[in-house]
């Protein structure tokens, strides 16, 4: 895939057409985490979070990734091209530095770091060191916070897409994680992924051409991209087949679930620059299906 220089009219023309080709949405993933081999899911689940930006006046449509594994085991790495070429703020949570308390003697100045980074990525890793943190479900669901300030309550807003890495999920208040959308986990690698990993820097250095620029409109034509609902029967007939599949009572498959579903189908059919039908639909069942499975291995939810 090499898109020459050309007119932005004549770029997005390519891009659409380059959208529709089979394999091009895996291959932006891998152009959008360059040195990172591998997670080829992760990485999707990461392009989802930066196709919504923003909220709808009714829905949240941010979506949250919690990256959870052993140290060593490759979390950290997806965090650094979005914070060196998307302009994500990365927070590693030394406690004695950071906090959700609004301390000004922080390096983050505690939770004004979410105002200042509205409508960004915030990257917090070692997450579960984090104190306060109840603090941030205002801040996932909501998009704001609140804060006292000379005896008076003030609001802030806080509209921040959240990626979260934690070495131990049953540190983390129950609240706080049926609130990420995504939740995927780390393990170390093979003999394969490590000779791939070795591949991958070998031979990163060889191709010259920056796609960045390319990236970039591609990012916003996807944000700014409305789809729209087709065959709703069938997509009832997708929620309907799942619950009767993996059951519902006592599943936690209320609004907020539905919900979640909902903006993952959406930034799936923004990444495809179409619409929401049952195969976006089908996709963010399997996503949310495989958080919810390593949530339930992995710590107990109430």
């Amino acid at each position: 895939m090499i898109l020459l220089p050309q007119s932005l009219p004549d770029l997005e023309k390519e891009l659409r057409k380059l959208i529709r080709e089979p394999g091009t949405i895996e291959r932006f993933t891998d152009l959008l985490f360059p040195g990172v081999s591998g997670y080829p899911e992760v990485k999707l689940g990461l392009l989802c979070l930066m196709a919504n930006q923003y909220d709808t006046p009714t829905e949240r449509e941010r979506i949250h990734t919690l990256l959870f594994g052993k140290p060593g085991t490759g979390k950290t790495a997806l965090m650094f091209p979005l914070e060196q070429d998307w302009g994500a703020k990365y927070i590693s949570m030394d406690p004695s530095a950071a906090s959700l308390k609004s301390d000004g003697r922080k390096k983050d100045r505690g939770s004004m770091i979410f105002n200042r980074y509205d409508g960004s990525i915030v990257c917090i890793d070692d997450f579960e060191l984090m104190t306060g943190m109840n603090t941030l479900r205002d801040v996932m669901e909501r998009g704001r916070y609140s804060d006292v300030k000379g005896g008076e309550n003030e609001e802030y807003l806080a509209r921040c897409r959240l990626v979260c890495a934690t070495n131990d999920l049953r540190k983390i208040p129950s609240p706080i994680v049926s609130r990420f959308d995504h939740v995927f986990k780390f393990e170390y690698p093979t003999l394969d992924q490590s000779m791939d990993i070795v591949r991958q820097i070998l031979y990163d250095n060889e191709n010259d051409i920056n796609y960045l620029p390319i990236l970039c409109h591609y990012i916003y034509l996807v944000q700014t991209h409305e789809p729209k609902t087709v065959q709703k029967k069938k997509i009832e007939e997708k929620f309907k087949a799942y619950f009767e599949k993996y059951g519902i009572e006592g599943a936690g498959k209320e609004g907020r679930w539905i919900n979640s579903i909902a903006r993952t189908a959406k930034a799936l059919a923004r990444l495809n620059l179409g619409d929401i039908g049952p195969a976006e639909i089908e996709k963010a069942l399997r996503i949310k299906n495989k958080s919810d499975e390593i949530i339930k291995k992995n710590v107990t939810v109430s």
